[in-house]
């Protein structure tokens, strides 16, 4: 046997670890490609909307990327239609608290924006 030859274990070995490798890197790609096609605008953001008990995880495209998606004002201003300001997708982590006494069902909403970018020119 010569010490070109791999051994069974080791031929499994690596193959398993290219293949990985390859999936990351066209995992990546993908992944780059869908950012260009939000930015330019060819595309629209996925709009995500996960809660996690107190937090959650909303993503979406809007013109407002400073402004808390749970916020009422916030809210009463993405519904304007025919805005003429540029678009954004942004990802928030919003944090939900109780307010008031036992019974009370007000909430208070804070948390911060992790990721915006503008879609489209």
């Amino acid at each position: 046997m010569s010490y070109n030859q791999l051994s069974r274990r080791e031929f499994w070995l690596v193959s398993t670890a290219l293949g990985v490798l390859f999936a990351t890197l066209l995992l990546a790609a993908a992944l780059a490609l869908a950012v260009l096609g939000v930015r330019l605008g060819l595309v629209p953001g996925p709009a995500l909307n996960i809660t996690f008990g107190n937090f959650q995880v909303v993503a979406q495209t809007n013109s407002y990327p400073d402004c808390n998606p749970r916020v009422a004002t916030c809210a009463a201003q993405r519904q304007q239609p025919g805005s003429a300001l540029p678009r954004y997708y942004s990802l928030w982590v919003v944090t939900t608290q109780k307010v008031g006494g036992p019974g009370s069902s007000q909430e208070q909403y804070g948390g911060a924006r992790v990721f915006a970018m503008q879609a489209g020119p």
